[in-house]
């Protein structure tokens, strides 16, 4: 069963890029930064990535951005018949957040679907389930 603790990711947008990278890091989140930053206590956060509010596990990746920073696009995985574990690792690996229902088994379900084009930092939910074994 997953232990990590849920945090609400909070409102960084206006501040400047090492105050927003702080926050961020404080409360355990991994943070990406898009855009060029030639002095981070210069450069704003203009957006950010999964939203404000939205309550991820530790770890997760946060995206900020900077006023000339694209957003860019990444096509969903097919985490289904993955452990939690293993579409973790997949979903990270493509700068993509999970959020978790269920306990142990593996994906049975995930939304948005596969090969969908979603924004880095996008949080992908999933359902777990434990296998049935046939005993016949």
């Amino acid at each position: 069963m997953n232990d990590k603790k849920l945090i609400a990711i909070p409102n960084v947008k206006g501040k400047n890029i090492t105050d927003a990278t702080a926050a961020l890091q404080a409360l355990g989140f991994n943070v990406v930064v898009k855009g060029n930053v030639l002095d981070p206590n210069a450069s704003i956060v203009e957006d950010q990535l999964p939203k404000y509010g939205t309550v991820l596990e530790e770890g997760s990746l946060v995206c900020i951005y900077t006023l000339d920073a694209p957003k860019v696009k990444v096509k969903v995985p097919n985490i289904k018949g993955m452990t939690e574990v293993e579409a973790t690792k997949i979903l990270k690996a493509n700068y993509l957040n999970i959020s978790v229902s269920g306990n142990t088994g593996i994906v049975v379900s995930q939304e948005p679907t596969y090969d969908t084009e979603v924004e880095e930092g996008t949080v992908i939910n999933v359902v777990i389930k434990e296998e049935l074994v046939d005993t016949q």
